[in-house]
């Protein structure tokens, strides 16, 4: 035994990828660790922006604390004796630590496991998933756990910011129902269909929300709170993002229902691992509530939708979490990033199947903070935009960033689904304003509430319903996130726009021309 413990041991000194330095193992390690093991990659996020010029540091991460995703394959018996495993390695490193300290008090405690996520339900061929846990071990037990054979790879947390930039209608719900730049008479007029985002659940995953506030009208609710902290917004930021998705006077789909999934503190700052497990949260309440639907226990539920307006470096992690919640069938939008540069290198801007919003300006700009290139898909208002605010039930806040564009996105994803499919139907709808002129000739009567103008839904005007999908039909966030890049506003965006960025600015696809 003392011979393999020798071997492992210098192996692990050797071998060790990022590793600060070779540390002892706890005592019970070699019984876990196979002799043959190869060590998972420790992935360090790159901070997520600094000047030019400037020496690189580790300010954004999180000491001694750790994401480790496990590989896609494993069952749920693999992965509870890998826990066992790991819960053993961590208490035995902390014993031995409590022993050698010279008080309790010099111990410097580590928790060990802190949240578990699996994040994919399908079992197809290649369906995205992120299987894992995050916690604070020493780094003995870490390189204990990288040697284990159920690791795919560990990623150190970091930092994450809510993307907002600084702190008057909000044009930003003008905009996204005309095609043409907003002008006198348009400016402050919003189009759309008053029953937009009834039925849909709507998380925001950020600092929390003011869930009393007036304008949300008792649609929200407090979903999770991930760190140890208040089911309180304790900054705005969340509130503000939520009041742009469902509220009444401020929202682009009114009546939605916003679910608060509080991950980041009063500073607007939280860690990487919280993140994760909000997003994995979520993903299992929505699937649970997408499960209901089928049994018939849910009949007027129409789908999720989540929004991030947060980021940080590039995380494997936090892009597979997001994009196996999109496979099960959360959409998601979130927000580009604030510092000008390319969004790739931001997370979660770098998923592949998310909805990565850019921020754009009231005279069709892109925002000057705005993160750009491939990796954005659309652009939204993002620039002095007016919402609600945590600090009384009527408060209100302007703020601008790439926080403020994600969620009129995420609102327009709830909009879309909620009037899917008798009034938006990617299967049968050409989304061409000459289209729906076409449907319903002369422009209706409007009703005027306020400077918003709300007209009645398309079917309902020319006399007929379009056939209802079955139950199970329900469209997908791949087929919507395409359906709503198709009926977006091409070339409007004038000024500075980086090679490989798309000229896409959202459009609630109800408005002809003007």
């Amino acid at each position: 035994m003392l011979a393999v413990k020798a071997t492992i041991l210098t192996a692990l000194s050797y071998c060790a990828i990022n590793a600060v330095s070779a540390t002892p193992l706890p005592p019970n390690a070699p019984a876990a660790i196979p002799q043959d093991f190869i060590l998972a990659p420790l992935i360090t996020p790159p901070a997520p922006s600094q000047p030019v010029g400037a020496l690189e540091t580790d300010a954004h991460i999180v000491r001694d604390s750790y994401l480790v995703v496990l590989h896609d394959h494993l069952q749920q018996h693999h992965i509870d004796s890998h826990h066992d495993k790991v819960n053993k390695l961590h208490n035995a490193d902390q014993r031995i630590k409590q022993l050698k300290a010279a008080s309790s008090a010099a111990l410097d405690y580590l928790e060990g496991v802190v949240h578990h996520f699996h994040v994919g339900k399908s079992d197809k061929p290649g369906s995205k998933k992120l299987k894992g846990y995050s916690g604070k071990f020493s780094e003995s037990t870490l390189d204990a756990i990288r040697a284990l054979p159920e690791v795919k790879y560990v990623e150190r947390d970091s930092i994450v910011w809510a993307n907002e930039v600084e702190r008057g209608a909000p044009w930003g719900l003008a905009r996204i129902s005309h095609r043409d730049p907003l002008s006198f008479g348009t400016f402050n007029r919003y189009e759309y269909d008053a029953l937009g985002g009834e039925g849909v659940d709507a998380y925001v995953i950020d600092t929390g929300v003011n869930i009393d506030h007036a304008e949300l009208e008792g649609r929200a609710s407090w979903g999770k709170t991930i760190p140890k902290d208040p089911d309180q917004d304790l900054n705005g930021h969340g509130s503000h993002v939520a009041g742009t998705i469902a509220s009444a006077k401020y929202g682009v789909a009114k009546k939605a229902h916003i679910i608060a999934v509080k991950v980041l503190g009063a500073g607007g700052s939280g860690t990487m691992s919280d993140v994760v497990a909000g997003v994995a949260w979520a993903a299992d309440s929505a699937y649970k509530k997408a499960q209901l639907k089928l049994q018939g226990k849910a009949d007027k539920h129409k789908g999720s939708v989540a929004n991030m307006s947060l980021g940080g470096g590039k995380s494997p992690s936090l892009d597979s979490a997001v994009d196996a919640a999109v496979e099960d069938g959360l959409h998601f939008a979130v927000a580009a990033g604030n510092d000008n540069k390319d969004a790739c290198n931001y997370s979660p801007a770098a998923s592949k199947l998310a909805i990565t919003v850019g921020a754009s300006t009231i005279a069709d700009e892109r925002a000057y903070f705005s993160n750009h290139g491939a990796c954005v898909d659309v652009f939204a208002p993002g620039l002095n935009i007016l919402s609600i605010w945590n600090t009384g039930n009527t408060s209100i806040n302007t703020i601008s960033g790439t926080s403020m564009a994600s969620p009129h996105v995420a609102g327009l994803v709830a909009y879309f689904l909620s009037i899917y499919p008798t009034s938006f139907n990617p299967s049968t709808n050409d989304f061409t304003p000459e289209a729906y002129a076409a449907v319903l000739g002369q422009k209706s009567t409007f009703v005027q509430q306020g400077a918003q103008f709300v007209f009645g839904q398309i079917d309902r005007l020319r006399g007929k319903v379009a056939p209802v999908p079955p139950k199970d039909d329900a469209i997908t966030p791949k087929a919507l996130k395409k359906a709503l890049l198709t009926v977006a506003s091409k070339n409007r965006l004038v000024g500075d726009l980086p090679e490989g960025t798309p000229n896409l600015l959202i459009f609630n696809n109800y408005t002809a021309s003007a």
